[in-house]
């Protein structure tokens, strides 16, 4: 991740924490195991939990398409998905 994507992610959470829009419940990426961050975990976890909304925010067009198609695969109902793309 480079500096500018983590400050974008780091804007974004704090600006949740501080208006109180919602709880998170956990962070995933697809390459969890290589975040430095502890907090992020598999995207295998989404259908063995519950939630209210899942929120895709992502820094790049590319990635928010390839994000929603696995969110489909898996079989996420997509009134579900808030999605936040950052350019």
């Amino acid at each position: 991740m480079s500096f500018t994507k983590r400050v974008v992610l780091v804007h974004y959470i704090e600006q949740i924490k501080d208006t109180q829009y919602c709880n998170i419940i956990f962070w995933v990426h697809i390459n969890y195991k290589h975040k430095e961050n502890r907090e992020i975990v598999s995207p295998t976890i989404i259908n063995e939990v519950e939630y209210d909304y899942i929120v895709v925010a992502v820094y790049e067009n590319g990635a928010n398409e390839s994000i929603m198609n696995y969110l489909r695969l898996i079989r996420v109902v997509e009134d579900k998905i808030i999605t936040a793309f950052y350019r």
